[in-house]
């Protein structure tokens, strides 16, 4: 990330047992934990699947570098290409490329949608069908409805940041998520409202307009 000028330098925090027990799959979400299993034991998971599991480590629940998502991804995907992988762990993480950073996956409601029956996750994580949560399996490691609004809000002091460098430089086009935060989407990407649908505008100020508060 250092060194990189493409991409926004957010101090993300370091904390291993979070980034060991998400890669090992014991976040206390079943949907996650599933799309890890899959992971380790497959080497490939959907392009959804991948999505989720990157948004929960970095801007949606864990604020853990995007990098450490990347190694593990490198280290496992049968179809790891370090440009691709890169690139990705980039834009998901709003590190570039995409800044929609008030559109957050939820680690259960997205689950339900993409997994109804819930087969996938009985197949990769049979334990968490019939188990004592804290016992069994894990009990959630963060509370989704709290984290992810604390990311959002760091993550939208970055980009303030990177407002007041714009009266000092000349910063590209932003793509930017015109809404409040109370409109947020966690649902599963449809063809209109998937998280690459966005405008791109000259000023990134319209993230921040709509009465969205200060931060000071």
């Amino acid at each position: 990330m250092e060194g990189n000028a493409i991409c926004v330098q957010v101090p993300w925090d370091k904390n291993p047992g979070a980034l060991a027990n998400w890669a090992e799959g014991k976040t206390g979400f079943p949907w996650i934990d599933a799309i890890m299993v899959q992971l380790r034991e497959v080497g490939w998971v959907h392009h959804l699947g991948r999505h989720a599991i990157a948004c929960f480590l970095t801007r949606g629940n864990l604020w853990i570098s995007w990098e450490e998502g990347f190694k593990v991804f490198d280290e496992l995907l049968l179809d790891a290409d370090w440009s691709v992988n890169a690139g990705m762990w980039l834009w998901l993480s709003c590190s570039s490329f995409f800044q929609q950073f008030l559109n957050c996956y939820c680690p259960v409601g997205f689950g339900k949608q993409a997994d109804p029956t819930g087969d996938f996750i009985r197949h990769y994580l049979p334990v968490a069908a019939k188990c004592i949560v804290g016992k069994d399996y894990p009990v959630p490691m963060v509370n989704h409805a709290e984290t992810s609004k604390l990311c959002m809000k760091r993550m939208k002091q970055v980009y303030q940041i990177l407002l007041k460098m714009r009266a000092k430089v000349q910063l590209p086009k932003q793509i930017a998520y015109k809404a409040t935060e109370q409109e947020v989407s966690e649902d599963k990407p449809t063809r209109d409202n998937h998280q690459s649908k966005a405008d791109i505008i000259p000023n990134v100020e319209d993230v921040f307009s709509s009465g969205s508060e200060s931060d000071g």
